[in-house]
């Protein structure tokens, strides 16, 4: 029989077409997920490649991103890092990577991840042991455990007292903002009202060290805070350095988020629409591509 790509089950039949004798000609994938496509009756010596690396990268990268073929028998699965919008094909090949075996080809189109509005944005699923932190105002968040900081709390030093040890995944949200008017041109004045938006206090370059530093040593390894606080990804000093001292990734949005509950276990920052930025520690930012490759060792899944 001839070699032929076929659906992996659990990607979605709406971003697979066919010609009209049952074909797979393409699929459609966004920017920053992982994605799979079997290819079945594929003899020995068979492996798959990409043909454009700017969108998906091929076999020759070892890295999390790069095309990975597993067999069972006639069928590989592949699995695939949508790293850049735009188009590829992905292909069997024998010897050499570049030539199509059987001129076989998958047209793969990799969509933007950018959201028309709110209440479209991509929801990020998190796995392992989450954890969310809502100030009483902007409870968007609901995780394995959900807390709601207290309105009348006189400091905010106890904001992770109740993180249990282990965590992966801290989600926290509350209304960004600056003091006053005056201060809305100056990023660094960006902080976090976790007591909610009409209380004095703020979580902002005053004590993002004292506060975050609890969780050092106390969380996962590979544990990420995840902020749902309007724009509090434009103040990278904040978001530095409260990545430094929880020793945890930090993603956090530069556009305002809404205030619309996610669903259980789920964030929304991963998307255009909020320009997300990622901190890592050491005083560092990667890109969301990058971050999102490593979406297997930071326990979340971008939906594709």
């Amino acid at each position: 029989m001839a070699m032929k790509f076929v659906r992996y089950p659990s990607f979605p039949q709406a971003k697979c077409f066919f010609t009209s004798r049952g074909f797979m000609w393409k699929m459609e994938v966004r920017e920053w997920a992982f994605a799979q496509v079997n290819l079945e009756d594929a003899g020995p010596g068979i492996d798959v490649n990409s043909n454009n690396p700017n969108v998906v990268l091929g076999i020759s990268d070892k890295t999390e991103k790069g095309i990975k073929s597993t067999r069972s028998g006639t069928t590989l699965k592949v699995e695939l890092f949508a790293k850049a919008p735009g188009f590829t094909f992905v292909h069997p090949f024998r010897a050499n990577p570049f030539i199509a075996e059987g001129g076989l080809l998958l047209q793969v189109e990799v969509l933007m991840r950018n959201a028309h509005g709110p209440k479209e944005m991509s929801r990020t699923k998190l796995e392992g042991s989450t954890f969310a932190i809502n100030a009483h105002d902007a409870a968007m968040y609901q995780m394995d455990r959900t807390m709601t900081f207290s309105p009348s709390a006189t400091s905010v030093a106890p904001l992770f007292a109740g993180v249990p040890s282990g965590t992966n995944h801290i989600a926290l949200s509350s209304h960004g903002g600056v003091p006053t008017e005056a201060d809305e041109t100056n990023f660094e004045k960006l902080g976090l009202y976790v007591c909610g938006f009409k209380a004095y206090l703020r979580l902002d370059m005053s004590n993002v060290e004292s506060v975050f530093r609890v969780l050092k040593g106390k969380v996962a390894e590979n544990c990420v805070i995840w902020f749902g606080g309007c724009n509090i990804g434009a103040n990278d000093k904040f978001c530095a350095l409260a990545a430094d001292a929880s020793g945890c990734v930090v993603v956090a949005p530069v556009m305002r988020l809404p205030l619309i509950k996610a669903p259980i276990g789920t964030i929304d920052c991963l998307d255009r629409y909020a320009i997300p930025k990622i901190f890592v520690p050491g005083g560092k930012t990667i890109s969301v591509p990058d971050f999102c490759a490593k979406q297997k060792l930071h326990k979340f899944v971008v939906p594709v």
